[in-house]
């Protein structure tokens, strides 16, 4: 058994995948599995894969029969995955040579379900790198609540997992949707609370154009994403018998994407689409011990939500 399984999924990266999977084949940490998915797209990624996969028994390439998007292409690498740690992988973006290196004494060290790390943003267009690392974090173990559980929800490129912790619990990413990251890491960490936090930079973020972070900016990806993500964090809270704890959490979610797509011109129809949710949710009717606080910061968005 590997020690990591690393989840690379592909489609339409040949400009990139090189340079990702150089960076996987010489780290200083040798014993891993590289799951790479074929999410059947139209360039000659997956051919570049293959010629690394002559060469190297670690790399294995998994196709999918038809193309069905980020989410899916980890639940299949994850479901084929037989190392003890998981990390994740985006093929347009590369790892820096130490990098499992270091996540394997962390873990043998600190006996965390998960790490939290940092990364340095690369600008595709200007073949620089930002002068700052990507999370201002503090180095430590890190108990997260339903206070921080959004601030330390972004991404799975910038974590590791024991695979235990992940298949205990039946955890998937949700598929069909984008803000994937969101939902996993909100069940993830309800279920696993304690994390621990290094500030290394170990991952090389690549920003550029057509990347589902940039659409997202750009208000390209449909508002009801992120929606859907909370009606389903509602279920799995209600579920636990937990919900109360997580009503704030869930009404800053709200919030924070109103902001967001405010920011983007909102239109009507999303701004309806914003007036359903919070209905749905039973607000403000459950939640009448916040409307003192939403009265206070709801001069910030455009749409009337008490």
């Amino acid at each position: 058994m590997p020690t990591f399984s690393i989840l690379i999924p592909v489609y339409n990266v040949e400009k990139y995948i090189k340079k990702c999977l150089d960076s996987v084949i010489n780290q200083t940490f040798r014993d891993f599995e590289a799951i790479i998915i074929d999410d059947c797209g139209k360039d000659k990624s997956v051919q570049i894969a293959y010629s690394y996969a002559k060469t190297d028994d670690r790399i294995k390439i998994i196709h999918h029969k038809k193309n069905k998007g980020l989410a899916a292409a980890r639940n299949t690498a994850l479901k084929n995955a037989v190392g003890k740690y998981i990390v994740c992988l985006d093929s347009d973006d590369w790892m820096e040579p130490f990098c499992l290196d270091i996540l394997n004494k962390e873990f043998l060290l600190r006996k965390t379900q998960s790490i939290f790390f940092n990364a340095r943003e690369f600008y595709d267009d200007t073949q620089t790198f930002g002068s700052k690392s990507l999370f201002p974090v503090t180095e430590g173990y890190f108990t997260v609540t339903s206070d921080n559980l959004i601030k330390l929800s972004y991404f799975s490129w910038i974590k590791a997992y024991t695979r235990k912790s992940i298949l205990k619990n039946n955890l998937l990413w949700p598929e069909g949707i984008n803000f994937e990251d969101f939902e996993f890491h909100f069940k993830y960490y309800t279920l696993n609370p304690i994390t621990y936090v290094i500030h290394d930079c170990l991952i090389n973020y690549r920003q550029r154009e057509g990347s589902i972070v940039n659409n997202a900016h750009k208000g390209i990806l449909e508002v009801n994403d992120i929606y859907s993500v909370i009606r389903h964090m509602k279920e799995f809270w209600s579920d636990l018998g937990i919900y109360e704890d997580y009503k704030l959490t869930m009404l800053n979610l709200v919030c924070h994407r109103i902001n967001v797509f405010n920011k983007l011109n909102m239109d009507k129809k999303q701004g309806d689409l914003t007036l359903k949710l919070l209905k749905d949710i039973g607000f403000p009717e459950d939640f009448e011990e916040y409307k003192n606080y939403y009265l206070k910061i709801n001069n910030e968005y455009q749409y009337n939500i008490i």
